[in-house]
């Protein structure tokens, strides 16, 4: 890892798609943090009303923050690409990927996750709760077998059944149960989607995210990708962050529709990043 973590600098992408109050007061609840120096990307993502308009007028005079607008929804690993190529062309190493409806309600989380670094790890999750104080919604794989874990959970998303093998360890979404995991997860990889730090480790291996997805198995991309590099994800204790809910998630793929099996289909072939190279990998 190249950067100095003493330092306390991390970069954050917001990728918005339409839904710019939200992303407002994710970003303004980012700015509240202390102890750190930080930089903000804003990703516009092909919004076709006027999100870039509204995020500009208010974030104009505010010189951490920087906007990206695309005029074309890149989808989530691509959209989030254009504003780690940003950061890390600002030579930042360490880059928070938040979800537009996270709420930071402690201005110390981001301190908390860089302390949280230690040689190795790729990737750091702090702890993040529903409104409700349930634990979020994370991806959890063991690493033995994790090509045959992957494929027997696609097919029981795309297919509606179940089947059988042993229950889920990661089932249970009590906090309780999310500290007795938290530290460097050894036998396993933890990814929690909406809202993870890649570190200068995973930079010093790879360019940005797996490009080939665009709204489903993200998760297992990156997993598939700090495997393949030998790299280490971590469960940090922090403060909780707040996860107000996936409203940018458009209505058509929320529950297993046709528009939805389709997008599944296309990017679930991110496990076969397990057997061949990824595009993203540094020469």
């Amino acid at each position: 890892m190249k950067n100095n973590v003493k330092e306390k600098e991390i970069g954050i992408v917001v990728l918005n798609y339409k839904n710019f109050h939200e992303t407002i007061e994710c970003v303004k609840s980012i700015l509240l943090q202390k102890d750190v120096f930080f930089d903000v990307v804003i990703v516009d993502n092909g919004s076709s009303n006027e999100s870039y308009d509204e995020l500009f007028t208010q974030f104009k005079n505010n010189d951490k923050i920087y906007i990206i607008k695309s005029d074309i929804n890149l989808g989530y690993a691509k959209g989030n690409n254009l504003g780690i190529n940003y950061l890390r062309n600002k030579g930042i190493e360490n880059i928070f990927i938040a979800n537009s409806d996270l709420l930071f309600k402690s201005p110390y989380v981001l301190k908390q996750i860089i302390d949280a670094y230690e040689p190795g790890i790729g990737l750091i999750n702090p702890i993040i709760c529903n409104p409700d104080g349930q634990i979020d919604q994370r991806v959890s794989y063991k690493k033995k077998f994790l090509y045959l874990r992957m494929l027997k959970k696609f097919l029981e998303w795309y297919f509606e059944k179940t089947i059988s093998f042993s229950k889920s360890s990661h089932s249970d979404s009590k906090v309780e149960y999310v500290k007795k995991i938290t530290g460097t997860q050894t036998d396993r990889y933890i990814v929690a989607g909406s809202g993870f730090m890649l570190t200068g480790d995973f930079f010093d291996e790879y360019k940005g995210l797996y490009p080939g997805t665009f709204l489903y198995y993200e998760e297992w991309a990156t997993i598939i990708l700090l495997y393949k590099a030998s790299l280490k994800t971590k469960v940090a204790e922090t403060d909780p962050i707040i996860h107000i809910g996936g409203a940018s998630t458009p209505k058509n793929v929320r529950t297993m529709t046709k528009e939805r099996r389709k997008i599944c289909f296309n990017s679930w072939k991110a496990i076969f990043l397990l057997a061949i190279g990824h595009q993203n990998k540094k020469r």
